[in-house]
């Protein structure tokens, strides 16, 4: 039961991170192009990466599909994304890592903090799973939904700006 509500917990915060992100793509754009210098349609495909990358995890890890399969990658996901706000922190170069749009202002620093926390709740999640059992395939059709839907939005808003 703690796997579940742990990974379920982890997934609702990436799916509210990704529709925060889609809802001002803008805003996560351009400090892509300030972080990395390249073009507008490098920072675009970025964005998306990013989009598509949170919002599929977030909903398979809600939906308990193939957890011993997504509960790790979402840990390399926040272990990446917590190596680039250490970088971000240790720079200086920003203040708001844009974690969930223009929504929420976190620094780096803080954004460290709560993927520790996220990153020990999926490792505690990832201990206490199951055998694994036979998945239906709705969670999968259901990630691929939402993300294509998420990167649309997105898109159509990166292109009116």
């Amino acid at each position: 039961m703690t796997s579940f509500l742990g990974s379920a917990l982890v997934g609702f915060m990436l799916l509210v991170a990704a529709c925060a992100k889609a809802w001002r793509p803008l805003a996560l754009r351009e400090l892509i192009q300030k972080i990395l210098t390249v073009s507008s349609g490098a920072a675009n495909f970025l964005v998306f990466t990013i989009l598509a990358t949170e919002s599929s995890l977030g909903a398979l890890l809600i939906c308990q599909w193939q957890s011993q399969w997504v509960i790790p990658a979402a840990f390399i996901l926040f272990s990446l994304l917590t190596g680039v706000s250490f970088y971000l922190a240790k720079k200086e170069l920003i203040e708001n890592c844009n974690c969930y749009g223009s929504f929420m202002k976190v620094s780096p620093k803080q954004n460290m903090r709560i993927n520790a926390l996220y990153l020990l709740i999926l490792a505690l999640s990832y201990s206490e799973l199951s055998e694994p059992s036979v998945t239906p395939y709705w969670p999968l059709y259901l990630a691929a939904v939402l993300t294509t839907a998420l990167v649309l939005i997105a898109a159509r808003k990166l292109k009116n700006n």
